[in-house]
């Protein structure tokens, strides 16, 4: 069966099909461990922004061109302002590129019922381009009784990089996130991982052909001990 390790990898040396990999576990950081794989799939953001992960491929480091911009998620429990709509539920773009807004919209909980949670709570989720001040809140919230922010490098600058690469990055080395670079959504990771499951499918059945198509050598007649 699998096992899952709570690790961070730092280096991948992949040679000839193969993929030495250099890892330690979160609850030892300073003894590094390196195993060979069959099989490796980067499902992380390779940019020099987005990640520490050293990656060489036939003794070549391997470089990604491309950035992220900076998202800042604002999670707003309070009451949107009037100026917006009377519909907390209506989503809000705002597409001016002088705006340090990109949109507003409310949340639903996970365990969210429509046929027995009749009003949501007001909770949003406001999408900025740098941080905001209360003032600037002010704008889109009327009242506010709680706030959370989350900053991160959240999806690709696509003024940067132009090309679409592959997924395949070698035999048997797959590279989710070349997605991102058509468009960034948990939707289109789960398409990218799908196709990448279907290639590693096809990987094992192509080696398991030729395994059972190969012709038994006088070697492996040979019965001496």
């Amino acid at each position: 069966g699998a096992t899952f390790l709570p690790a961070s990898v730092n280096t991948i040396e992949y040679t000839n099909g193969k993929s030495n990999v250099t890892y330690h576990l979160l609850d030892n950081p300073n003894d590094p461990i390196n195993n060979e794989f069959d099989i490796v799939i980067i499902a992380t953001p390779l940019t020099i922004d987005k990640t520490i992960l050293k990656l060489r491929i036939n003794g070549e480091d391997q470089s990604f061109p491309g950035s992220f911009q900076r998202t800042l998620a604002y999670i707003v429990h309070g009451e949107l302002n009037s100026d917006f709509g009377d519909d907390p539920n209506d989503n809000l773009f705002f597409i001016d590129k002088d705006d340090v807004v990109a949109s507003v919209s409310m949340l639903t909980p996970v365990n969210y019922d429509p046929a027995t949670d009749h009003e949501l709570p007001h909770v949003f989720k406001l999408f900025a381009r740098q941080e905001l001040s209360k003032e600037e809140l002010g704008k889109y919230f009327s009242k506010i009784e709680e706030l959370q922010l989350i900053d991160w490098l959240a999806y690709p600058n696509y003024s940067t990089f132009a090309e679409l690469a592959s997924f395949k990055l070698g035999e048997n080395l797959f590279y989710v996130n070349n997605i991102e670079w058509a468009a960034s959504a948990m939707e289109m990771s789960s398409l990218a991982a799908r196709n990448i499951a279907n290639l590693v499918g096809q990987s094992i059945l192509d080696n398991t052909e030729k395994v059972s198509n190969k012709k038994p050598s006088s070697q492996d007649n040979n019965t001496e001990l």
